[in-house]
């Protein structure tokens, strides 16, 4: 697909608004949602979020196709941390919009159901989270087993702990099953607890490291599990 990055406009702010209160809501653990007025949360919010929506602090760049349909946005700016007199490069926030998330994860996990595959979500987030998020995407079945660091951080990513906690839920040898990862993290969990690792980056991570992988594909779009069995088995060169 063909996509185009252009300066945001005065016109995009209501998009970037709405994308933003919807993403920071649904961040909110449920638990905390209880206990919180949504329309004072995100007034809140609000104040905190408007110099950099509204372009006051920071680059915005919005990204649309050929039609001009929106896509997402980012916004780049400068923080200065406090361990170092010189400013860096940051991102504030970057967003895609739902139906461009993840192309082909639906078609993927299809397919891993058609085959007879247990699947097991791991995540070093905590499991609240974790079920509103997959609620959100629409992929809230068909898991077999999910596995959450649930704020223990011994138990998090690159630590393999989630993945060997897996491999004994769903009863399969690390050797018959492959991981799904988009992180250097995730990667070396994987492969710490024996398990081969296909990594399927993120907007965030596609310019990190991820050679730990063995195998790095950009999209889930026409992938097939026979052609990832083949290729995470096939040994590595070097």
């Amino acid at each position: 697909m063909a996509y185009r990055l252009r300066p945001a406009r005065k016109a995009d702010e209501p998009a970037i608004w709405k994308a933003t209160m919807e993403t920071v809501w649904a961040d909110v653990p449920e638990d905390e949602k209880a206990g919180l007025d949504r329309r004072a949360f995100e007034a809140s919010f609000r104040g905190y979020a408007a110099e950099f929506v509204e372009g006051r602090r920071g680059e915005r760049f919005v990204a649309e196709d050929d039609a001009g349909r929106f896509l997402g946005y980012m916004i780049l700016g400068e923080l200065r941390p406090f361990f170092s007199p010189r400013g860096v490069g940051f991102v504030y926030d970057l967003w895609v919009s739902p139906d461009r998330r993840r192309a082909g994860v639906a078609g993927f996990l299809r397919q891993l159901d058609g085959a007879g595959v247990r699947r097991a979500l791991v995540s070093s987030d905590r499991s609240e989270w974790l079920v509103n998020h997959l609620e959100r995407l629409g992929w809230p079945d068909g898991w077999s087993a999910m596995v959450s660091a649930d704020g223990d951080a011994t138990r998090a990513k690159p630590n393999p702990h989630l993945y060997l906690a897996a491999l004994e839920l769903l009863d399969v040898p690390a050797s018959e099953t492959f991981a799904v990862e988009d992180s250097p993290n995730g990667i070396r969990a994987a492969k710490a607890a024996g398990i081969p690792c296909v990594c399927v980056p993120n907007e965030a991570t596609a310019g990190l490291d991820l050679s730990e992988a063995d195998l790095v594909i950009p999209t889930f779009e026409g992938l097939a599990i026979d052609d990832v069995w083949r290729r995470v088995r096939r040994p590595r060169s070097g």
